[in-house]
């Protein structure tokens, strides 16, 4: 399931953000929007992702995509700082 939601998120990417901007532009726009949601969340009932935003949000999609493997395997209270 996680690397189907990683394809679909990749495609939305692609054709949400579309044409005007450069890829930069657009992959901090997609990016800013994630981070706003994670940071939205209410932290008493998502402590951990709250805390985590700039971590999960962080680096190229290659290194985002190892990192949520990572705590799906692992589980995200192993990231989480103490």
């Amino acid at each position: 399931m996680y690397v189907d939601a990683e394809s679909v998120e990749r495609a939305m990417y692609g054709t949400k953000l579309g044409e005007g901007a450069s890829p930069e532009e657009q992959l901090h726009t997609f990016i800013s929007g994630i981070r706003d949601y994670y940071k939205a969340l209410p932290q008493d009932r998502f402590p951990h992702i709250v805390a985590m935003v700039d971590e999960l949000t962080a680096g190229g999609g290659d290194e985002r995509f190892e990192f949520g493997l990572d705590i799906l395997v692992r589980g995200i209270a192993s990231h989480a700082r103490p």
